[in-house]
């Protein structure tokens, strides 16, 4: 076991005073001094132990608190990205319903023009068989040069109306 340095000095105290002590103050004396330095020694040594203990919690505490720092800085930069995400989309959402709104507005004006050609065509249509088959003609002549246009305009509403013969 290799001693520290600390361990030697006390160790060299301790054959001092057993040395030159008793001489001086006598064994009695000599032996609760070196008591109390072992006293001291104990207590030294328990406090080494405790500082080394401390010293590992506060190593520990300082890696803890530099972990959980990094993970609150790592989580407001996710935040902020997450805001800044979250405002994008709500741009583009915006956008797009009003993109959606403006194309179900045309849609029903382009539904509402649809309805209203509808109506005419359907009303030329009649009009075009009324006057087809009301129309007196005077000769064969002048009712094939009519009858002609009338069917070609009737077909060509039929099939814009998707009306089948």
């Amino acid at each position: 076991m290799k001693l520290t340095e600390e361990q030697l000095n006390i160790r060299a105290l301790k054959l001092g005073i057993m040395m030159n002590f008793p001489h001086f103050t006598g064994e009695e004396k000599a032996k609760e001094a070196v008591k109390i330095v072992e006293k001291l020694e104990i207590t030294i040594e328990s406090l080494q132990r405790e500082l080394v203990q401390l010293r590992t919690e506060l190593e520990t505490t300082r890696h803890i608190a530099a972990e959980q720092t990094e993970a609150a800085i790592d989580y407001q930069q996710e935040n902020i990205r997450l805001q800044q995400e979250n405002e994008e989309l709500r741009e583009k959402l915006e956008k797009c319903a009003n993109e959606f709104g403006e194309v179900v507005w045309e849609n029903a004006g382009e539904q509402r023009k649809n309805k209203e050609k509808d109506r005419v065509l359907k009303e030329c249509l009649q009009t075009l068989k009324f006057i087809f088959a009301e129309a007196d003609f005077e000769s064969t002549k002048e009712a094939a040069r009519i009858h002609k246009p009338i069917v070609k305009a009737m077909g060509a509403i039929d099939k814009v109306l998707g009306v089948d013969k």
